[in-house]
């Protein structure tokens, strides 16, 4: 929070909390560094009536607060507790990563979904319990800009405002692509105050609308494959790593393998399960979105890449 901000009007714009309540929306703070930097409190003292409209907000918060806009903010909750016509002295949640609406269920919101795990990166918006649309968003590089305008010119399309949350496939796959992913929606979220969530890549890859169980087996070089195991829409283990030995013994016998890596390993595959691999599936905005409608208990909160080796340092 920078010093030196006064007036309500510009207050307005750096609580947007209060707006929200104002109008009778739940509301959650979702972001760690704020709840760290609000606990370093500097013990001043401040006018009797400002503390009194500060106490709608945590202790530790408010003592923190730069004294120049103790009372303009004391101002503009009193107001809006007003205007909500609200009987707690206190705000409801203050909980992790983001200002954001208290979440709904999930046929009520409106979702973006981003994969950028694999070469094919792709967009879907969810609206109503259902896919809405999708999009692959072809040939950008891994590391390229232009994917966020075209992203955005995607969500525009849409004509339904800005999403109540964003879904990033987490990988296992390309470094840049998924940090980068989950970067912009991190981003996004702190603007529109949306909430963040994760879902791992392969799901979209096990997803067939069935309970029959599959087996996504990636590339995750230096001689090693991650295995992602699924019943249906469930993923029964957490993904692990093995070596090309130890691979056949590692998978159910009887059980389906697809690969988001046909081009590197497809033949390596066919070799070591013969009728039971099934080829290629390339993880899709619009099947992650399926499975996490199929299941949602696949959702990851505050997520991070999915990696299974330690990063590589130069000596």
């Amino acid at each position: 929070m920078e010093r030196g901000l006064s007036g309500c009007g510009k207050l307005s714009a750096a609580f947007p909390f209060a707006q929200r309540e104002s109008r009778g929306e739940p509301f959650v703070l979702r972001e760690p560094r704020l709840r760290r930097r609000f606990r370093r409190c500097d013990g001043g003292s401040h006018r009797r009536g400002t503390s009194r409209a500060l106490g709608d907000l945590p202790a530790d918060f408010a003592r923190g607060l730069p004294v120049d806009i103790r009372a303009p903010l004391a101002r503009l909750l009193v107001d809006a507790r007003a205007r909500a016509g609200l009987r707690s002295k206190r705000f409801p949640l203050w909980a992790g990563s983001v200002l954001a609406r208290k979440e709904r269920r999930d046929g009520e919101m409106k979702t973006l979904v981003v994969d950028r795990s694999t070469e094919i990166q792709s967009v879907a918006w969810v609206e109503e319990a259902s896919v809405k649309a999708a999009r692959a968003l072809d040939g950008l590089d891994g590391r390229s800009g232009e994917w966020v305008v075209r992203v955005r010119d995607f969500v525009r399309e849409q004509r339904a405002g800005a999403p109540d949350r964003i879904v990033v496939g987490t990988g296992p796959g390309s470094f840049a692509g998924i940090r980068a992913a989950l970067a912009f929606a991190q981003g996004f979220a702190l603007g529109s105050h949306c909430e963040v969530l994760g879902l791992p890549s392969p799901c979209a890859c096990a997803w067939t609308g069935t309970n029959e169980p599959r087996a996504v087996v990636g590339d995750a070089r230096r001689g090693l494959y991650w295995i992602a195991l699924f019943e249906g829409a469930n993923l029964a283990a957490p993904i692990f790593e093995t070596d090309a030995e130890t691979l056949p013994k590692r998978v159910p016998v009887g059980v389906d393998v697809v690969t988001p890596d046909e081009k590197r390993i497809g033949a390596f595959l066919k070799e070591k399960f013969s009728e039971a691999y099934k080829g290629g599936v390339v993880p899709r905005a619009e099947d992650l979105a399926r499975a996490f409608l199929a299941n949602p208990k696949l959702l990851i909160s505050e997520p991070l890449p999915v990696y299974l080796n330690p990063a590589v340092r130069a000596s």
